[in-house]
């Protein structure tokens, strides 16, 4: 309704005004139930940075959502595996951490394990993913941490993204390969994430 509408404003012009909605209504949100999932951190080569942490919540049912239009442009209810299928389709465009979490939420058909795997992760913290790039025949790599062709140094500034031919062989994968942005295949190797986490069930092609 119109009281909703005047407090999404509030928000998005001052997000301090959130405190001042709590007090008014004498409600508070329930933090706890957010789980830290991921962080993610923009390749050095691209213009716009972003460090973006991920949390994981669990409903038992479908609540009611009121989006606000300059934030959200849809909304949709799905299992993990529709939404890169409507990737694939182009119906959708999934960046590649979104591409990444998504394909580890594959691992779970039960909400509860998701919840429980969830609560008991949290208290370990996350790994930082700070990917970089590299462009060869096959199109353009994001490599990952835990990759045998990770860099041991993070290298904060990146005018161009490197070109090799082919990607040297390795025993260790996590990365994933563009093809276009509507075809990326994660390829996961003897690899195990820090944090207890667990690696991506990657969609067949």
């Amino acid at each position: 309704g119109p009281e909703l509408s005047k407090w999404q404003k509030k928000i998005h012009g001052n997000p301090e005004n959130f405190i001042e909605l709590c007090r008014k209504y004498e409600i508070y949100p329930d933090v706890w139930a957010l789980k830290e999932w991921s962080n993610w951190v923009t390749p050095a080569s691209l213009p716009l940075k972003f460090d973006t942490a991920f949390f994981l919540t669990v409903f038992q049912q479908q609540p009611p959502v009121h989006a606000k239009k300059h934030e959200v442009q849809h909304l949709e209810w799905a299992f993990p595996t529709a939404y890169l299928v409507k990737n694939m389709n182009e119906e959708i465009l999934l960046e590649p951490p979104q591409i990444y979490e998504i394909s580890r939420l594959r691992n779970f058909l039960d909400i509860d394990d998701l919840l429980k795997f969830a609560t008991e992760r949290a208290k370990e913290g996350v790994e930082r993913y700070f990917p970089t790039r590299i462009k060869t025949k096959e199109g353009l790599f994001t490599i990952l941490p835990g990759d045998d062709l990770y860099p041991e140094k993070e290298v904060q500034s990146i005018e161009e993204v490197a070109y090799v031919e082919n990607l040297p062989a390795s025993n260790v994968q996590n990365r994933i390969l563009h093809k276009s942005p509507y075809r990326n295949e994660i390829n996961i190797l003897n690899f195990q994430p820090k944090c207890n986490h667990i690696p991506p069930l990657p969609l067949k092609l």
